[in-house]
């Protein structure tokens, strides 16, 4: 279609605690799903969706499980399942990966192909805190941004 974004497959946004990494995250996730002229526009009904209580089903959030302190090897498992499986209603589908920081080595490994080869319609947005507790193989794979206050 007309104004198709065009972007990269991984971004890591990185920046100390309250920087906006997950509202840019967020914001950039909307924006990927868009279907407004202006992106996002907050008002077609992706955005809506995208910005609302239930979610959007083309934007997957992960997380380190209440509990633990490190990301399982198992939630990345479903991670690389998830990113086959093809858009439900946009032509792009995200996957944001929140403290991405929280990944122990076993973790990273198992999604580095996936990262550095995803599907055509598949980004990564991870955010992390601190980009020096992320073993290096994760943001050789992706555009880093660093926020700041």
């Amino acid at each position: 279609r007309s104004g198709s974004l065009s972007f990269g497959h991984a971004y890591l946004l990185h920046g100390t605690g309250g920087t906006g990494k997950k509202t840019l995250a967020a914001l950039t996730a909307a924006a990927l799903v868009c279907q407004g002229e202006e992106r996002p526009c907050g008002e077609c009904p992706a955005c809506k969706k995208a910005f609302g209580a239930f979610g959007h089903p083309d934007i997957l959030t992960f997380r380190t499980p209440e509990g633990k302190t490190q990301f399982p090897v198992e939630l990345i498992r479903e991670i690389r399942r998830q990113a086959y499986v093809l858009p439900n209603e946009s032509e792009k589908k995200v996957i944001l990966i929140e403290n991405a920081e929280q990944m122990n080595t076993a973790s990273a490994n198992a999604l580095l192909k996936v990262l550095e080869e995803p599907p055509e319609y598949l980004v990564f947005l991870l955010t992390c805190d601190n980009l020096s507790a992320l073993p290096e193989t994760i943001p050789s794979r992706c555009i880093c941004l660093e926020t700041h206050e």
